[in-house]
């Protein structure tokens, strides 16, 4: 339950989770429990590389980063 997941990960109401997941049932799934968390999905787009999700995480400030395991070289220099 992805819900209470987030809520382990000590998430609350208002908290940015920037997503970096190709199309899928699973991501629409994940958006879904983010609104009934009251969580903000943050949406990284997947042509974006380092430079540039770097730039967003710095922006956005989310309190997780959840990617997919493609997209993993983009991410490698994040802290």
């Amino acid at each position: 339950h992805l819900q209470c997941w987030f809520a382990e990960e000590g998430l609350a109401p208002g908290d940015r989770v920037a997503v970096m997941l190709g199309n899928s049932a699973a991501h629409v799934h994940l958006i879904y429990a983010l609104v009934l968390s009251g969580l903000v999905w943050v949406p990284v787009n997947t042509k974006l590389r380092t430079a540039g999700v770097e730039y967003l995480v710095q922006h956005a400030e989310p309190k997780l980063l959840i990617i997919e395991d493609e997209f993993d070289a983009a991410s490698a220099t994040i802290d």
